[in-house]
């Protein structure tokens, strides 16, 4: 029946699941002709009910039907019926709207309402973004800045047009997409340059001062940060500075200016305190980023305490809340600073839940930060198997993205695991490349660990006459020295007590020894101390008087 056919072909423009509630509002028949239409077609075996409750819900039996159905429809006629469809959401669902925001973006785009759907695209997009499906969010944003194109021209379409590119390039960054998020950024600030917007030019240098860190290029990541810090003094935009602070902080993190860094996360806590929120009490999750990179410098500076502090606040303020990526990424500092401590028994159930978090939500920027000192626990707790696999997965995720911050770390973690499985060659290989990486990357405090590390790797290679092994020693103490490094400061003189031991420097040997001792006694990192004691023991029972000339 022809009636039929047109009932058929809304349900089809509606969707493959078909609310009774839309198609009552766009079918243009009584009820008592729907209820008996609907009836025809699932007696045909077209449509079937697929709920009663909250709300009486129809589904096409098969795909097909719906497609034929949906293209037997002409295209005024459809352009049209998208348009009700849009409308009838708006009036059914008024308290729904969020609920509903990805049908009224379909039905917006294919109605030809371009303004609304731009506005219903972007909120599709940030929901997305929020539950972690960041693929969705990108294909909402994707589509958002096609529509746009239809808009009146204008300094209004312009300036949302760079917005919708800094909503894109927040879920392109967590995929990982570093190539489409430069294009998306410099195409935001080639615009607002062009509309003389310069508080948009900001947050673009302050966007592009964040995926310049993570493409290892410091110098100018640290320059358009500093702009954007600029921008936000003249225009007094308390947003605009944290951001500032907060991803200027992470490049003097990767330079190794540990103590700058922390003055940079710092000033940025302080500018969004209070930082427990009115509802919960909670510490303010919006602030975690500087709380994560605050813990870093702190530990690398050998302040446990506080960088413990600010890791716990950190994992505090997003358990139980949605949003995934803060967890696994609080989670790994937290374990990454009791690594480094030497508590591999805190570490590895925090890094572990971390690497399943990246896994499940496909957090693919964020898999190498926690799954390489995961995997540098798992070598602690003699699980070599487990750690070369999870590093070389770190390495390899980390180099197809041309995520080149960190990567030298990666590497040398992949480098220590190799020498802890005795393939000695590999792992001076494997460190060779981490120390070329972190030179070209400027990651100072970076080679201050691996130049450690290949020092203890020709210790092992030569330790009848580690002359080598004892300039790599020095040239990480005097970086370590100049950087504030005290646990690399202790591990470096642990290992010089046992170069000065093998060579028969008695007196250097005990200096070096009860120094590192000191230190990770003040520290607290009590898993070296007793190797030290046990070395200064060792010498005090030998009884030599004197080095050896």
């Amino acid at each position: 029946m022809p009636e039929d056919k047109r009932l058929l072909q809304a349900a089809a423009v509606i969707g493959k699941d078909v609310p009774y509630a839309l198609l009552q509002a766009i079918a243009d028949v009584s009820e008592d002709a729907l209820r008996r239409g609907l009836s025809h077609l699932q007696a045909a075996e077209f449509l079937y009910e697929r709920s009663l409750f909250p709300d009486l819900e129809y589904t096409f039996k098969h795909v097909f039907t719906h497609e034929v159905a949906y293209g037997s429809v002409l295209q005024d006629r459809r352009r049209t019926l998208h348009a009700r469809i849009a409308a009838a959401i708006q009036g059914i669902y008024p308290d729904r709207l969020t609920e509903h925001v990805e049908r009224l973006a379909h039905h917006s785009v294919r109605g030809g309402a371009w303004d609304r759907a731009v506005t219903f695209l972007r909120e599709a997009g940030a929901k997305a973004f929020a539950r972690s499906a960041n693929r969705d969010a990108v294909a909402h944003y994707e589509e958002a800045l096609r529509v746009q194109q239809y808009l009146p021209q204008g300094r209004s379409r312009d300036e949302h047009a760079i917005d919708v590119r800094f909503e894109l390039r927040a879920a392109l960054m967590v995929l990982g997409d570093f190539q489409r998020t430069l294009t998306v950024l410099r195409e935001a600030q080639d615009l607002a340059t062009v509309l003389d917007d310069e508080r948009r030019q900001g947050w673009a240098a302050g966007y592009l001062c964040n995926l310049l860190w993570e493409l290892g290029e410091q110098d100018e990541a640290i320059g358009r940060g500093q702009e954007a810090l600029d921008i936000a003094a003249r225009l007094d935009d308390a947003a605009l500075k944290y951001l500032a602070l907060r991803y200027l902080g992470r490049s003097y993190h990767a330079i190794g200016q540990y103590r700058r860094g922390v003055e940079m996360f710092r000033h940025a806590l302080a500018s969004v305190e209070p930082t427990r929120t009115a509802t919960s009490g909670r510490p303010n999750p919006s602030a975690n980023s500087s709380r994560h990179f605050g813990a870093l410098c702190l530990m690398e500076l050998g302040e446990f305490p506080q960088a413990i502090a600010y890791a716990e606040e950190a994992l505090s303020a997003v358990e139980g809340i949605d949003q995934v990526f803060d967890l696994a990424g609080s989670c790994a500092v937290l374990g990454y600073v009791y690594l480094r401590r030497g508590d591999v028994g805190k570490a590895i159930p925090l890094l572990e839940r971390g690497v399943e978090l990246c896994r499940a939500c496909h957090l693919t920027v964020l898999f190498p930060f926690v799954a390489s000192p995961l995997g540098a626990a798992y070598a602690s707790a003699n699980r070599i198997g487990e750690a070369l696999v999870l590093l070389e997965q770190a390495v390899k995720q980390a180099a197809s993205m041309r995520r080149m911050v960190e990567l030298s770390l990666h590497v040398a973690w992949q480098s220590e695991v190799l020498l802890l499985a005795d393939r000695v060659d590999d792992a001076k290989e494997r460190a060779l490349r981490a120390l070329e990486l972190a030179r070209v990357h400027k990651e100072r405090g970076y080679q201050a660990w691996i130049l450690r590390l290949l020092a203890e790797i020709d210790l092992r290679r030569s330790s009848r006459q580690p002359d080598e092994a004892e300039a790599y020693f020095e040239q990480a103490l005097v970086l370590g020295d100049e950087l504030g490094m005290d646990p690399l400061r202790a591990h470096c003189l642990l290992g010089l007590g046992a170069v000065y031991e093998r060579t028969g420097r008695w007196q250097r040997a005990c200096a070096s020894l009860s120094t590192a001792g000191g230190l990770y006694r003040a520290m607290g990192m009590t898993f070296w101390l007793p190797r030290a004691e046990a070395a200064l023991e060792r010498l005090g029972a030998a009884g030599g008087p004197a080095d050896r000339v």
